[in-house]
């Protein structure tokens, strides 16, 4: 029985197993026709391809061949034939179409069979593919993506271009020959596209060929030209036809999007968005293989609608973007010439030239000076001294006399042994090494400024995108409105609500360019440039959702369980207890109080000193005496022969000529000097107890640095841990938020949802793109302010494939393997 039922549960595993196992093998065939190349064509069907894969994910074995591809070169006929190829002998499983004449084909043909999903068309509803009324194909299995509201859009914009007399709409002979009601569908749009008040003279449609196109548009004289997709032509072609326009200050319009203001054209209101454009149609197909009949299928969506002007082409016809344009479109030309800004040139760049770096090197510079000049006090000193003198002397029995003395003398002396003067040596050396630990210090509090500010860059730019797809929206829902209240489908008040919040959207935008500038003046400053660029941020991929989502997978196995985070705030504890600059400092310093207390101590030492010297001496006497005849004294008895001595001196030699002595000396002298201090009254002591105090003033300073760095680690790290969980959640809600806003757009285009509610809605997709682009900036600042606590703040600049940030990785991953069996 035991191997009866394990015969029945294998039996059952296979019925369950074999059919999803032949069902996953199964090859789907896709067939692809298209009218002809074009420049955005192949585009959009590799991105079809991609983001089909990327739904399939093996589900189904996709196949593209060769045979079930064709070309129709722009021949209606051929076109055609294609088709009927396709449907009757080919046979694929599905068949996408691009272009106009090959929805029509397929649309036309009633005996389709095969689903279709056409693409590459404006006005479907113009060419018999959609019905107008109800927006449903005529076909039902044929299926395409139609936002209904696009010459509304067209309508709103040209109104406030510019006040204009004549439009021209410009169309390939291919697109009009064989569709005659597109120049009458243009024709409406430019009716309603008239200003109340003004008067139009004139409006016509010129058809071109790539052999006519110059000759037909040199003499049309008109105030705006429409120009549609022209089918046939090359890029140079295209760019001559918008040249004869600037030439003639037409303001011309591309419906080819930045492709055509990139050539020439003025503006272009349609964004060919190949992601979303691609993600849109793929979709529709990997619904269709999966069993949905393409009637089943919704058609009404909204495209992408991104305002671009040229300013180039604007300043050459004269032509003043108006206010209302300039923070809702997108700029090329010369205002988009931007200075590439990678994160490492900022850092590089701010660490050189900012005015707070130079003041810290100079710092150095200056410790370095003292350091070299504690030095010099073992270099020999040579003096030189010259000395001159006159001594007044006077004696009681002569005139007063004077003494004239000079000497020039040439000292040489050297410190033999001096024990303070090596502490003082040691004690500079250890201050040129504080200097560099707060250079360091400077420089990390730089890096950290620039990668902020670096990354406030970025979070502006995102946040003002944010706000332009905002207004895009408000523009959208807008046009919507009003195309509904045509239709008598809606009240005024809709209308009115959407112009309001319209309004209240540029307000937004307005301060988050505001916010930008700001951000880029901080930037700026911190660069110390003269000037005030616009920067391209080149890093901006490394810092986007996507980088996110790479990384977080790359570093995920350190977030798995309560332990793995301590292990983490462990690791960065005792990373940062190494390498930290500021305990680094206090250290050299604790170094540096020690030295200073040996200093102190070897003033009690004796100190030895040897000179030498050599001089010359002159000396001058000068007496000013004449001669003086004094008579001996009476009672002297002048036969004794002593008194004949006396008479004979009695006579003094003071004559009236002047006397002078003079006396010349010089030689040399040398001395070997001990000088042993004994007693100064006790300051060495006090000096040598001040120093102890200030050691442990620094060991305590040191403690109480360890114990703030492992508190703001672990802070940090939480804010971390946090802001890396919102952010998942905050991607989680701008998903559901679209897609809640495109069910909402449907309702309401419907008629089945208030306005009210599709403001809430959009609101709440606005404000989750905010949120989520807020959090993740927030996660990669506590990145940052980590790497700064642990003293390597320059890794964030780093690659994950750069040396530095490998050997930090391996560090890691080595402290979590010591601590975690079999952790990888």
């Amino acid at each position: 029985m035991k191997y009866f039922f394990s015969a029945i549960k294998f039996i059952i595993v296979f019925i369950l197993v074999f059919p999803q196992i032949l069902y996953a093998s199964e090859i789907r065939n896709i067939g692809i026709l298209q009218d002809g190349p074009y420049w955005w064509k192949n585009k959009i069907i590799k991105q079809i391809q991609t983001e089909l894969d990327k739904l399939n994910q093996g589900e189904y074995n996709l196949q593209w061949p060769e045979s079930a591809r064709f070309d129709g070169g722009y021949n209606v006929q051929k076109i055609n034939n294609f088709a009927r190829d396709l449907v009757f002998k080919i046979k694929p499983d599905i068949i996408l179409s691009i272009g106009v004449e090959s929805a029509k084909a397929f649309t036309k043909n009633k005996e389709l069979n095969i689903p279709v999903v056409a693409a590459g068309m404006m006005f479907p509803t113009a060419v018999g593919v959609l019905s107008p009324k109800t927006f449903k194909a005529v076909n039902p299995y044929v299926t395409t993506i139609y936002d209904p509201s696009i010459g509304t859009s067209y309508t709103n914009f040209m109104r406030k271009l510019i006040a204009f007399k004549k439009i021209t709409y410009v169309c390939s002979n291919f697109l009009c020959d064989n569709n005659p009601s597109i120049p009458e569908i243009i024709e409406s749009v430019m009716k309603r596209s008239i200003r109340k008040g003004d008067l139009l003279s004139s409006m016509d449609v010129v058809k071109i060929s790539p052999e006519d196109y110059a000759e037909k548009l040199r003499n049309v004289k008109t105030t705006v030209a429409l120009v549609g997709r022209l089918h046939k032509f090359d890029d140079k072609a295209i760019g001559e036809i918008f040249d004869i326009f600037i030439k003639n200050k037409v303001h011309s319009i591309s419906v080819d999007g930045l492709y055509g203001v990139e050539r020439g054209a003025l503006a272009a209101l349609n964004d060919f968005d190949f992601k979303q454009m691609g993600r849109k149609y793929a979709l529709k197909m990997y619904n269709i293989l999966g069993g949905i009949h393409p009637k089943d299928l919704t058609i009404t969506d909204n495209w992408k609608l991104e305002l671009t002007f040229n300013q180039d082409t604007a300043e050459a016809i004269d032509y003043n973007i108006p206010l209302e344009f300039s923070y809702d479109a997108r700029l090329i030309g010369t205002g988009e010439k931007r200075e590439p800004l990678s994160l490492e040139q900022a850092i590089t760049k701010a660490l050189s030239v900012n005015p707070s770096m130079i003041v810290s090197r100079y710092q150095k510079i200056i410790a370095q000076t003292k350091y070299h000049l504690s030095q010099r006090g073992y270099f020999p000193h040579l003096d030189a001294n010259l000395k001159f003198s006159q001594l007044d002397k006077t004696r009681a029995d002569i005139q007063p006399s004077y003494r004239n003395q000079s000497v020039f003398e040439l000292s040489l002396m050297q410190n033999i042994f001096d024990m303070e003067l090596n502490k003082q040596i040691k004690s500079a050396r250890l201050g040129v090494s504080v200097a560099e630990k707060n250079i360091n210090i400077s420089e990390q509090d730089m890096m950290v400024s620039v990668i902020i500010t670096y990354l406030n860059h970025l979070m502006t730019e995102d946040l003002v995108a944010i706000r332009r797809e905002q207004l895009r929206l408000f523009r959208k829902h807008r046009d919507i409105a009003q195309l509904r209240f045509d239709l008598e489908e809606t009240a005024k008040s809709d209308v009115i609500r959407l112009e309001i919040q319209y309004d209240q959207g540029r307000s937004d935008l307005i301060e988050a360019d505001q916010a930008l500038s700001q951000a880029r003046v901080m930037l700026v400053s911190l660069l110390d440039l003269p000037n005030e660029p616009v920067f391209r941020l080149t890093d901006r991929d490394e810092f986007s959702e996507k980088s996110f989502k790479s990384y977080d997978t790359r570093f995920d196995k350190f977030y798995h369980t309560g332990r793995h985070i301590k292990l983490f705030q462990s690791f960065l504890v005792e990373e940062a207890y190494v390498d930290s600059i500021e305990l680094k400092l206090l250290k050299t310093q604790l170094s540096q109080a020690q030295v200073e207390k040996e200093r102190i101590q070897s003033k009690f030492y004796p100190k030895l000193t040897a000179g030498a010297s050599l001089f010359n001496q002159f000396q001058s006497s000068h007496r000013n005496l004449k001669n003086v005849y004094v008579p001996l004294a009476t009672g002297i008895d002048q036969s004794d022969p002593a008194n004949l001595k006396i008479e004979s001196r009695q006579i003094l030699f003071l004559n009236e000529s002047e006397n002078y002595e003079n006396a010349y000396d010089h030689g040399w002298q040398a001395e070997v000097r001990l000088s042993v201090p004994l007693y100064s009254g006790g300051i060495r002591f006090k000096e040598l107890q001040m120093a102890h105090v200030k050691i442990k003033e620094i060991k305590a300073r040191i403690a109480a640095l360890k114990n703030t760095l492992a508190q703001n680690i672990r802070l940090r790290y939480y804010d971390h841990f946090a802001s890396r969980n919102k952010v998942f959640i905050a991607i989680r809600d701008v998903e559901l938020a679209h897609e809640n806003l495109k069910l909402a757009e449907a309702s309401y285009l419907q008629g089945s949802l208030a306005i009210i509610d599709l403001l809430d809605i959009q609101s709440k997709l606005v404000l989750s793109e905010i949120n989520a682009t807020v959090t993740r900036y927030q996660y990669l600042q506590s990145v940052v302010h980590l790497f700064r606590l642990v003293g390597c703040t320059e890794l964030f600049s780093k690659t994950l494939e750069s040396p530095e940030m490998k050997a930090f990785i391996k560090k890691f991953e080595h402290y979590f393997a010591k601590h975690i069996p079999n952790f990888k």
